[in-house]
């Protein structure tokens, strides 16, 4: 521990001493100026510590500082001859030790509120964006009703998951830059599959549920499919976008979907291909022998979700 200033009397500047000066007065040969000199040599905790010792009178102290508290209280630390109860090396350090609690403790109702209202304000940052994909959900879906978001979602994803009470149904909207331009879905899937799942546009995967669940919907309206007719999922064609483009333009779609196929017989396919904006615009069947498209799907289907 550093020591700055011994002071041996009460009048300045004739008080102070340097330590070698101490060392040799008659202080030094009492209990406290021992304790002085036995603190300037100890260095395994106290390298960053520092301190005043002040000798003369009946009540001798230390004032000891340390960045930690001096630098954020402007407080130093008083260590007197007639309250310690042990006046040694160890005694110094019990009494830091506790100096230090007692400053953590007043901390805490301080820091309590402040995490209290940094998650308050965490929460209405996301809240605003969940609540525009909440109305775009219900434009999209106007029976939905009383949607909840799905608690488990981390702060900022692209796909929006909502579900109404114990309801089968998901609605997932989808956002680009914070903006719900990229579609909504509502899809049949547990909220612990949901989860359990990853973002991306490969089979069981997130995007490509969602996809697949928009190029369904679409093709159920466009070609007048019965619901029970066509595959609960399909094959997505998409590609995703390198990484070092998405740095470039990071505001931008990171996924490029072409088309979503399904097999609805043993001959014929329903085709729904997507538009620039990836979102589908055009659907069709075919049984002409889309042979790649075909093997796409006979190499990939698993059972439906």
């Amino acid at each position: 521990m550093k020591c700055i200033r011994i002071s041996v009397g009460n009048t300045t500047p004739m008080d102070d001493r340097t330590m070698k000066q101490f060392v040799g007065s008659g202080q030094a040969k009492i209990p406290f100026g021992k304790l002085a000199i036995a603190l300037a040599e100890e260095t395994a905790w106290s390298a960053r510590y520092e301190f005043s010792a002040h000798i003369y009178g009946e009540d001798p102290y230390l004032l000891i500082m340390h960045p930690t508290f001096f630098r954020h209280y402007g407080i130093s630390l008083v260590f007197r001859a007639t309250e310690a109860k042990n006046v040694s090396v160890r005694g110094v350090e019990d009494a830091v030790h506790d100096f230090l609690c007692k400053l953590h403790e007043d901390l805490q109702p301080g820091i309590r509120q402040l995490q209290v209202a940094a998650n308050d304000i965490s929460e209405e940052i996301q809240q605003i964006v969940v609540r525009k994909a909440r109305a775009a959900i219900l434009l999209a879906f106007p029976q939905a009703g009383e949607i909840e978001f799905l608690p488990f979602q981390r702060e900022w994803p692209e796909l929006y998951a909502f579900r109404r009470g114990d309801d089968a149904f998901m609605y997932v909207a989808r956002a680009i830059d914070k903006e719900f331009i990229g579609g909504i879905a509502k899809i049949r899937c547990e909220n612990h599959v949901w989860h359990s799942m990853s973002d991306g546009i490969q089979w069981n995967q997130r995007h490509h549920l969602f996809w697949s669940e928009l190029a369904r919907a679409y093709a159920i309206q466009e070609l007048n499919i019965p619901d029970g007719e066509i595959p609960k999922e399909g094959c997505v064609l998409a590609d995703e976008i390198a990484l070092q483009l998405r740095i470039r333009r990071p505001r931008s779609d990171p996924y490029v979907v072409q088309s979503v196929t399904f097999r609805i017989t043993d001959d014929d396919l329903a085709f729904v291909e997507f538009g620039p904006d990836n979102l589908p615009n055009k659907a069709y069947v075919t049984a002409s022998a889309h042979k790649r498209a075909a093997g796409l799907i006979d190499k990939h289907m698993s059972p439906s979700i």
